[in-house]
């Protein structure tokens, strides 16, 4: 859940930026703060209890997409599909029934525990990861603007891509198989991924991972990340 949420909100800052005439109250509409935070839940009874909020939470938003945007409509649109997608997801973690709201049930209070415990499990990791890319870039010694450009932007989709391994990779070695498959199905859905790195980004990763002097279990981990979302 707590993966929705914080997309949800990421989602929500680019929402913000669509067009300036959106209006300032729709933060203290769509995320009163006498319901968010919305705590992580550990029981189905609490799952049941986030998630009309965060069904309310993506009405709002998306009700809100229709009265703005930028001048062409190219970004509204963006964040309209991602909201569209937010919403399908959010359905099926919330729909009793369905398998992923199943797995979720069975499988919450370690996926909990991981998650909440995440920057302990996986900052040192992901920081070595980004520090091995940056040393093979020479990425602070970088004059040259447009390559300097085409480097931050790898070293973001890289920490993203990094950062979400890292997660599943711990779920997976702490609460087994098909808690790790449900972080990656959600993040998949979302496209999560896909807006965070460009095309030209990831395949240029997808090659570097070969021979940069990662260990060989991130560079498993960050192929299949890549395999399995392009």
């Amino acid at each position: 859940m707590l993966v929705i949420a914080v997309l949800l909100l990421a989602g929500y800052v680019d929402f913000l930026k669509a067009s300036e005439d959106c209006e300032n109250d729709a933060l203290i509409e769509c995320l009163p703060p006498e319901i968010f935070p919305v705590p992580f839940p550990e029981t189905e009874a609490e799952i049941n209890f986030v998630c009309p909020k965060l069904r309310d939470y993506v009405h709002c938003i998306q009700n809100h997409l229709d009265e703005c945007g930028n001048e062409d409509g190219s970004f509204e649109e963006q964040i309209k599909v991602r909201y569209e997608k937010i919403s399908e997801v959010l359905s099926d973690v919330c729909d009793k029934g369905s398998t992923l709201h199943d797995g979720i049930i069975y499988n919450i209070k370690c996926l909990k525990s991981r998650i909440l415990n995440h920057n302990a499990s996986c900052y040192d990791k992901t920081e070595a990861v980004l520090e091995i890319y940056s040393n093979h870039r020479h990425l602070e010694e970088t004059e040259d603007i447009n390559k300097n450009s085409i480097y931050w932007e790898e070293y973001f989709c890289l920490f993203e891509a990094y950062d979400l391994s890292c997660l599943a990779s711990d779920a997976a070695d702490r609460c087994g198989l098909k808690a790790k498959n449900i972080i990656l199905e959600i993040v998949k859905r979302l496209h999560y991924l896909e807006n965070s790195c460009s095309k030209k980004a990831r395949e240029e990763l997808r090659n570097l991972i070969e021979i940069l002097n990662f260990d060989v279990r991130d560079k498993v981990q960050l192929k299949e990340m890549f395999l399995n979302f392009y």
